[in-house]
């Protein structure tokens, strides 16, 4: 087709009783053919548009397919604004908040309704949602963006063709092909910016330090450890533990994720009290000696809806406003560049990075930082968690992958040999 296929053009005539006609005339089987469009035959309303519309098929896929697809178009039920309006309303029943439907509207009107609204949800297939994914491919656009909005028209589709429902007989999204999502890799601050970032911190931003402290040692969001308060804090006491040959008496607190500070349909933050970004952020950690310290000092004296993280001014931290200020100040004090996208989230990937050096296996990584399926953990830290080899494992691996001798030190004794390998 395209350049090669058939020409249609339309031809405009106003009958006798006043009433205007389109009719798109086009060859086929070598025969010259019309298709006529009135004010009653078209989907939006306007026969000129679906007489064009026709035209584009015509031009595009042939008569056989522009004819199939118009008899398709004809056929009575939903419209897609009309689908979408009972997504949305039963999407709203279900814990989805009131911010996230204003996102989905917005996304729908912007991208979706031109497109396809005014048709019969019935008359969508394939081609027509991988015609409208390829746009916005050419376009440039992000291809998470554009994941988004197939989300939003699959979800209406997947809802209206459950057998429960059978608004439409199917859902032509599921065989799409989707542009990829470039996973960038993690980014955290390494062990050695943390440690400039606390010192810093800790002298000049207290406040702003107690809570990165909570973060660095928790793995928690920005969103998770903001609304922490007293009743979500278990202290029970001191545990003792055996730790390289010592014996050490440490605090035994126990925090939980009871919900996060969101911003809602009218951009406001709140807290959504039960909520969690899935199932398995709702969890419960222990918390390390320093951060349990941290939590132990800043309850003292709060009631059980008292915020245990807030500014020099007793008020509640706002995300931008802390990366704004108080964090970057931080940054400049540690003598640490800043670039796009860095922020306390950074912290979250150093928490990850902290809990492989200890010899945290990847399950326990999981259920700590609350992902919801250990694919997601790999997903995202694969590159940072299980790659270490144990030292004598370097050692075996240097001694196989190696004809010279180890390039270690035998230590027998008080007496240290290098560059033989120790029987």
């Amino acid at each position: 087709m395209g350049d090669d296929g058939p020409v249609a053009s339309i031809r405009e005539r106003t009958l006798s009783n006043g009433e205007t006609t389109w009719s798109v005339l086009f060859r086929h089987n070598g025969k010259q053919t019309s298709e006529p469009f009135t004010r009653l035959k078209a989907p939006r309303g306007s026969g000129i548009i679906a007489a064009e519309e026709f035209k584009s098929l015509v031009e595009t896929l042939g008569p056989e397919e522009a004819r199939r697809r118009l008899n398709r178009e004809e056929v009575s039920g939903l419209t897609v604004d009309e689908l979408f309006e009972k997504w949305i309303e039963w999407k709203a029943g279900t814990e989805v908040t009131a911010r996230t439907i204003k996102d989905y509207r917005r996304d729908y009107d912007n991208w979706i309704k031109k497109p396809f609204g005014h048709r019969h949800a019935e008359a969508i297939d394939e081609l027509d949602v991988q015609k409208w994914i390829d746009s916005m491919v050419t376009r440039k656009l992000d291809p998470k963006s554009i994941g988004d909005r197939h989300m939003i028209l699959s979800g209406m589709f997947k809802y209206g063709s459950a057998r429960s429902r059978r608004l439409v007989s199917s859902n032509p999204c599921l065989e799409t092909a989707l542009p990829t999502k470039k996973r960038k890799a993690p980014k955290g601050f390494s062990l050695a910016q943390w440690d400039a970032i606390h010192a810093w911190a800790g002298a000049n931003e207290k406040d702003a330090d107690d809570l990165l402290t909570f973060l660095a040692w928790t793995g928690w969001r920005f969103s998770e450890a903001t609304p922490l308060t007293p009743r979500a804090i278990d202290d029970r006491g001191d545990i003792e533990v055996e730790f390289d040959g010592r014996r050490l008496l440490i605090p035994d607190v126990h925090v939980a994720v009871l919900g996060v500070h969101r911003v809602d349909e009218n951009y406001q933050v709140v807290f959504a009290e039960g909520v969690a970004k899935s199932r398995a952020g709702m969890r419960t950690i222990n918390l390390p000696p320093e951060a349990a310290a941290v939590v132990r000092r800043r309850m003292v004296g709060r009631g059980d809806h008292d915020l245990i993280f807030t500014n020099s001014r007793g008020k509640r931290w706002h995300a931008q406003n802390f990366l704004q200020r108080e964090f970057a100040r931080i940054l400049e004090g540690a003598q640490i560049e800043k670039v796009r996208g860095m922020g306390p989230h950074y912290l979250r990937h150093t928490h990850v990075a902290m809990l492989d050096r200890a010899k945290v296996g990847p399950s326990s990584i999981q259920r700590r930082i609350g992902h919801e399926n250990i694919n997601t953990t790999f997903g995202v830290y694969g590159g940072m968690i299980g790659n270490a080899l144990s030292p004598e494992e370097l050692v075996r691996l240097d001694a196989v992958a190696s004809p010279r001798p180890v390039a270690g030190a035998v230590v027998s004794g008080d007496v240290v040999v290098r560059g033989e390998l120790g029987g």
